[in-house]
Parts: C-alpha cells; structure tokens; sequence
C-alpha cells in the first residue's frame, strides 16, 4: 500500500520489479507482435525490436491504494480513452518509466501539484510531438491516425504481415 516512489527506494525490491516486468515486457511484445503481423510462419515481424514499443512505469499519482506497474504497449490507441487524464497520465511525465526510479529527492514529481499540473497539460502526440492544446476530439483523431503509421512502420521494419 506504498506510494511506488516510497516502494522504489527498496532497491532490492525494485531489481524484482524489473525482473518481473522485463518478463512481463516479453510477453507483451509478443502478443503485440501477433496482433500487428498475425499468427503463422508467413507473420513476419522479425525485423523489429519489439520490446522497444512496450512501455514499463508507474504513475506519479496512482488512481488505486495498491502497488502496481503498467505493461503496456507505446501506442496509446484505445476505445477507453475518454479524458484527458487518461490520455496524459501515459503520454507526460506523468508516467514514470521504470528504469527512472528510485526518483530522486528532489524530483518535482513528489510534489502533488505537480503530478495536478502534468495530468491538465495541453494534449501532445506521443509519436509525433504535435501539439492539440484542449482538443480531445483533435488528439484522438490524430492518434488514430497515427496508430495506423504506427503498425505501417512496424509491418514494413517487420518484413510481412498483413
């Protein structure tokens, strides 16, 4: 029932953490890898470092008592992406990747209005850097279309799919 920044500090704790989530990571790459290529020896894929579009962090303000970590593909492209604090709590530094904690001391994410204050933030792509300002409906228009750039780039890095 720790905050993750207190967790964290428990170094021992958090090498477990990273084992278990680089595990994890695995398993996320892959299943994204069939979802983007396909299942089957024709799938493709094989060119892409899949790891490297799943994502491992904690949130700076955590929306539940319990410790946990998020295993999740980069994209961001989802059906329950209704407000703007789900889409910043993944896409400013809001998300605190793992391999960033322990957190430093003197980090302005321990400070509650920060944490307030990255989460009301104009909306800006993840992939692109463009910016919305208070556009929902422009932010996820714009990252529909760049799901489908997305898993453009990967099947052509990928060599297949369909």
């Amino acid at each position: 029932l720790l905050h993750p920044f207190e967790a964290f500090k428990d170094e021992e704790f958090l090498a477990r953490v990273r084992t278990d989530a680089e595990e994890l990571k695995g398993l996320v790459a892959k299943e994204l890898r069939r979802k983007i290529c396909g299942s089957g020896a024709a799938a493709g894929g094989e060119g892409v470092d899949w790891g490297a579009e799943v994502r491992v962090g904690v949130h700076a303000g955590p929306s539940m008592n319990h410790l946990h970590v998020h295993v999740i593909s980069r994209e961001g492209f989802s059906d329950r992406v209704k407000k703007r604090v789900h889409y910043n709590s993944f896409n400013t530094a809001f998300f605190v990747p793992l391999e960033e904690l322990p957190l430093r001391d003197d980090d302005p994410r321990w400070e509650h209005h920060e944490r307030a204050r990255l989460l009301k933030m104009d909306y800006t792509c993840w992939r692109c850097g463009s910016g919305f300002k208070n556009s929902f409906v422009g932010i996820k228009q714009h990252v529909a279309d760049e799901f489908v750039e997305w898993k453009k780039a990967l099947l052509e890095a990928g060599g297949g799919g369909g």
